[in-house]
């Protein structure tokens, strides 16, 4: 950060707004990219004490900013960044973030640069931890920045958006120049352009294809169903099944999308086996060190390292409880499995029938 921009920040703080425990960086400009952009905020945050709420509409905050400042509010009620031009990697990032704060009560990210499509990761993200109920409600990207623009009085921020306007109109003709309808043909209600590609994305009315590298970036029972009948196969060849590390992440990944719903169940088990089968197959593939490995993603076996354990072991339990029963699966491991289900652990308890059908099967081996 230069060092004129350092001084402005510290203008900046210095007219920062305290007031009912709440920490107000609202409409500052701040450019906060990087998380040495950030370290001020922090201190900030750090010398609070009584800090409940963080507001910081109207910066911008970057992927690596987002990652610091969210861990820094950790026992914290309230996140607000809305309207801080978060784009979707930085959002999904400060949803994995403050995926372990139990205080947190809202996280609000509304109007930022998510499209249609990072909305969904997000709320599956947060789903995932059980923690939808924090995220604030997510309206429409563009309707909220219009909205923004006549409520503006500032003449520098009304340049800004009216850049981004251009930006959007420029970026609505080039998708719509590739794509000629027929003259009764309706006009979607809105585009989307793919984050990766550039490319138009499929109206909304009909989501987009997945891939076996996006559903394993974001996974959700959604995704995998969308993968279709070769979900297990492609899942299978897409995975480093020599290293044990990566067979667990997939594992992990694949099972945390388990339902009760018989098409889901189905489609977990199925590429669970295809996972496994391949990877238990090789004779160089080194079983004790996945299992172990597992138990460590799992939380129930320490490790040196800080790996932080994942927070819902009910679909992981219930994918384990079928493979143990598979024919590919090794019955040395089952008794070491055994033992650290039956140990006590706050997170198996709160599985308490995954865990009981997974002993009642590891007993049967």
């Amino acid at each position: 950060m230069a060092s004129e921009d350092i001084a402005k920040l510290a203008e900046t703080l210095a007219q920062t707004q305290v007031a009912g425990g709440q920490l107000s960086f609202k409409g500052k400009s701040l450019k906060l990219n990087t998380a040495e952009d950030a370290k001020d905020v922090i201190k900030e945050i750090e010398d609070f004490d009584s800090l409940e709420a963080l507001r910081l509409e109207g910066n911008t905050v970057g992927v690596e900013a987002a990652k610091v400042i969210a861990k820094a509010l950790e026992k914290k009620s309230e996140l607000n960044l809305s309207f801080c031009e978060i784009k979707r990697d930085a959002a999904l990032a400060v949803a994995e973030a403050v995926a372990d704060k139990a205080e947190l009560e809202k996280l609000d990210l509304n109007g930022n640069i998510l499209g249609e499509e990072g909305c969904e990761q997000l709320q599956e993200v947060l789903d995932g931890f059980s923690m939808a109920t924090v995220l604030a409600s997510l309206s429409d990207d563009e309707g909220d920045e219009e909205e923004e623009e006549d409520e503006d009085d500032d003449e520098g921020e009304e340049e800004e958006e009216e850049d981004d306007e251009e930006d959007e109109e420029d970026e609505e003709e080039e998708e719509e120049e590739p794509q000629p309808r027929g003259e009764g043909s309706p006009t979607p209600p809105r585009s989307i352009l793919d984050s990766d590609s550039g490319e138009p994305a499929s109206a909304l009315s009909s989501p987009p294809p997945a891939d076996v590298s996006t559903f394993l970036a974001f996974p959700s029972p959604e995704k995998l169903l969308r993968l279709g009948p070769k979900s297990s196969v492609l899942i299978a060849q897409q995975t480093d099944t020599s290293d044990p590390e990566k067979v667990v992440s997939a594992f992990l990944k694949v099972s945390s999308v388990f339902k009760d719903e018989a098409t889901v169940r189905t489609a977990v088990q199925d590429a669970v086996d295809a996972l496994m089968k391949k990877a238990f197959g090789s004779s160089s593939f080194n079983a004790n060190a996945f299992l172990t490995s597992l138990l460590i993603h799992m939380g129930l076996l320490k490790s040196e390292d800080k790996i932080k354990a994942i927070a819902n072991l009910y679909g992981p339990l219930m994918a384990l409880n079928h493979m143990v029963q598979q024919d590919y699966f090794p019955k040395a491991l089952a008794p070491l499995l055994l033992a650290f289900v039956t140990k006590p652990n706050g997170a198996l308890e709160s599985c308490s029938f995954a865990r009981h059908s997974l002993l009642q099967t590891l007993h049967k081996v």
